[in-house]
């Protein structure tokens, strides 16, 4: 509890999210990113948000990240930290607070010093050795998911994650919280790969890694953004042995394909090669297609790209800013293609009567009635006695119709009520 309430500078537990709110407030008056919110009468203004490193608090939340140890997730946790999720990129701090602090988890809203962003921040206050990860939302939005599922197997790749993320306006950033074999199995551990078959038929042999197994944090808050209409961007390293290309950029079977082929282009638009797996013959395509997550964006027809850059990039800084910041152009330019127009609907095409069915009646049309013609024995009547206020004249000889008034027909021998 003490720990929790560390992050709230103190605050008993009813007061962190009006806290958390006035926080928020106050970033608002600086960027105009948030909406501001009414502060509680008599409370001391509190100042913005701490100013920090993305970097530096994605590497303080994942911790030592052990070889060993690594606790699975039950369902009522997933279930908890979806929430809290939900509740941070809603703007609902009171619960959030509610979804994640019984799972060890909190929420705060930061500024991130090198973009100027604004960030909410959900992370493990508590017991950050279980390995369930952490994600961050920049700008409080949802654009597009930047997933980072092997933090600590490969040199840099955490700073790539982030510096992604950074160049993509209201990202939402997953790290996983363990290292990929924390889990096991036997004979595995940390980074080191077990004897695990690949591909389409991988169980969840290694607990801990998301891209065989559905039962971590990192997959279920990666389903929970794909349900929310976000295309997603997997970040990985390329071994120097299966690294054909500067950059390899893998669409799974299925996935909606205009996506990764921005990606893919914005890379190539940054001079660095490109293998393409949907094209070329990449040697580490079988990691970027078979994930849990790249199998569920295919099912879905989802937006997706896994993206590997060659290990070699990555080691060095300003390599790793350049194809950090194509990948990220890519992602953020990149449009959803228009759906295409509803059908007309066709025209109804004239039934023909079937050949057994009698043939429908024409319906004569009745024959009106004569009009009897006038006694010649009967007087005519004197125009100044009809009554001509009501009713229109029928003039029989003109065959037409019109109001009688002072120029009316000059014959009104024939003339009739209607």
């Amino acid at each position: 509890m003490t720990a929790y309430r560390d992050h709230f500078a103190g605050l008993p537990r009813g007061a962190r999210a009006p806290r958390v709110v006035a926080l928020v407030a106050a970033a608002a008056g600086l960027c105009g990113l948030l909406a501001a919110a009414p502060a509680a009468q008599g409370r001391p203004a509190i100042p913005p948000p701490e100013p920090v490193d993305l970097y530096e608090m994605v590497t303080r939340d994942l911790g030592a990240l052990p070889d060993t140890g690594y606790e699975a997730p039950d369902a009522a946790v997933r279930d908890g930290l979806r929430t809290g999720l939900d509740r941070v990129i809603a703007r609902d701090w009171q619960g959030a607070d509610d979804a994640l602090y019984p799972r060890g988890y909190s929420g705060t809203v930061q500024q991130d010093v090198p973009s100027g962003v604004y960030f909410g921040r959900v992370f493990p206050y508590e017991h950050p050795t279980k390995g369930w990860g952490s994600a961050y939302v920049m700008g409080l939005g949802t654009s597009v998911a930047v997933q980072v599922p092997h933090p600590g197997c490969a040199p840099g790749i955490e700073r790539f994650g982030v510096e992604v993320a950074r160049g993509v306006p209201e990202s939402v950033l997953l790290l996983a919280g363990a290292k990929r074999y924390a889990g096991g199995p036997e004979g595995a551990a940390g980074c080191t790969a077990p004897a695990v078959p690949k591909g389409p038929a991988a169980d969840c042999a290694a607990a801990a890694d998301p891209s065989s197994c559905t039962g971590t944090v990192f997959h279920m808050w990666s389903e929970f953004l794909r349900e929310r209409a976000m295309p997603a961007v997997r970040l990985d390293a390329l071994p120097a042995d299966l690294a054909v290309a500067d950059v390899e950029v893998d669409l799974p079977e299925g996935a909606e394909p205009t996506f990764a082929e921005a990606v893919a282009a914005a890379a190539e638009s940054g001079g660095f090669t490109v293998c393409r797996s949907w094209v070329d013959v990449c040697l580490g395509a079988e990691e970027g297609l078979y994930s849990q997550q790249a199998l569920a964006h295919g099912k879905a027809g989802a937006p997706f790209a896994a993206v590997q850059v060659r290990q070699s990039v990555l080691d060095v800084p300003v390599d790793a800013a350049l194809v950090a910041k194509a990948v990220a152009t890519g992602a953020r330019e990149w449009k959803a293609p228009a759906a295409p127009p509803a059908p007309e609907p066709a025209e109804p095409t004239p039934s023909s009567p079937s050949p057994s069915a009698p043939a429908p009646e024409t319906p004569v049309p009745a024959t009106p009635a004569r009009t009897p013609e006038p006694d010649p024995s009967t007087p005519p009547a004197d125009p100044d006695d009809l009554d001509l206020t009501r009713e229109p004249i029928v003039v029989t000889d003109l065959q037409m119709v019109f109001p009688f008034h002072s120029e009316g027909p000059a014959d009104h021998t024939r003339a009739r009520r209607r």
